[in-house]
């Protein structure tokens, strides 16, 4: 095995080509493991008070005070286990990172939207198309500088000479 990971497609990319980030699902996957184990340290606890309970009703239970060395145990018991799920997750993360979410730099990728894509196209053709999409902007910008103005002053006198000039080729400012 080489001493370093081969190179991978950058991270921005994934999230467009799957529809999610692969962190946040990480994240997700961390949060759960992270309720369950609150929702098995609260079951737990309520076990435990149940034994207390009990206990106390014997005669060897009457001078224990369960309550503090209940809570004492249930603080330890969750503090290893989410150490441990911390370092395991950690892993996880680290694991799935560089295993599952990493697209190798060689490999050839083609995003939905761009499929069918030309890149392969002359300068002169873009200095076209560009020169065309500027051109249609002014038009889009002087179409609304006159829907504007005729919002503005509805006087028919004035709005019917001013929609004439949509049809010009030069910009009105």
């Amino acid at each position: 095995m080489s001493p370093h990971p081969p190179p991978t497609v950058p991270s921005i990319l994934l999230p467009e080509l799957l529809g999610f980030s692969p962190q946040l699902l990480l994240d997700d996957v961390i949060n759960v493991a992270n309720n369950a184990v609150n929702e098995t340290v609260g079951a737990m606890e309520i076990f435990m008070l149940r034994w207390a309970e009990e206990r106390k009703e014997t005669a060897a239970g009457k001078h224990w005070d369960s309550n503090q060395d209940i809570e004492q145990g249930l603080v330890a018991f969750q503090t290893l286990l989410e150490s441990h799920i911390d370092i395991a997750f950690d892993f996880f993360e680290l694991w799935s990172l560089r295993n599952i979410f990493a697209i190798p730099a060689d490999l050839p990728i083609v995003a939905p939207h761009h499929k069918g894509l030309d890149l392969q196209i002359e300068p002169e053709r873009e200095l076209e198309l560009m020169t065309e999409i500027e051109e249609l902007r002014r038009k889009i910008d002087n179409v609304r500088f006159i829907h504007c103005a005729c919002l503005i002053v509805p006087d028919t006198r004035i709005a019917t000479p001013v929609k004439s000039i949509i049809y010009t080729r030069r910009p009105l400012f």
